[in-house]
């Protein structure tokens, strides 16, 4: 049984499995772009303007072939992980576990002057922001999908 993994060790899983020498080989899409989330598939527009798709059940058989086993909870269940996913500055994202190399979806997150001193005093800036990350999560999760570090 592979133990539930924090972002960083996701990342270094990934790295390794791809052979990623540099963040730039990393697909980047806006956040904005995704179009629909269904049963198995990620619809979005990719950065030339087209709908392109994701399909769930492969990102999970990728992350289970890159971890050389399925990854399961502590309960023992098998997770249904489709990648990782992050919300801190200076961008939120989630990334998928897709052929080849990974697609993130990423969300700049305010860090002006003013948005620091609204945060300092207790105004939440990027409320709205986690309120679409926090949407993509759960619309995964209504179809028993699941990003690792949830688990």
């Amino acid at each position: 049984m592979v133990s539930v993994m924090n972002w960083q060790e996701f990342h270094s899983a990934i790295q390794e499995y791809y052979h990623i020498e540099a963040e730039n080989t990393v697909t980047k899409i806006p956040f904005e772009n995704i179009i629909n989330v269904n049963a198995n598939t990620l619809m979005y527009k990719d950065n030339y303007g087209n709908v392109s798709q994701i399909n769930l059940d492969n990102c999970v058989e990728n992350f289970s072939f890159a971890l050389g086993e399925k990854l399961k909870n502590f309960s023992g269940q098998t997770i249904l992980a489709v990648g990782g996913r992050c919300f801190s500055r200076p961008t939120a994202f989630y990334e998928f576990f897709t052929e080849g190399h990974h697609i993130r979806f990423c969300m700049p997150l305010k860090k002006s002057p003013f948005d620091k001193f609204l945060t300092k005093i207790g105004w939440n800036v990027n409320s709205g922001a986690f309120s679409k990350f926090y949407s993509l999560q759960e619309k995964l999760n209504s179809f028993g999908y699941s990003a690792i570090d949830l688990n």
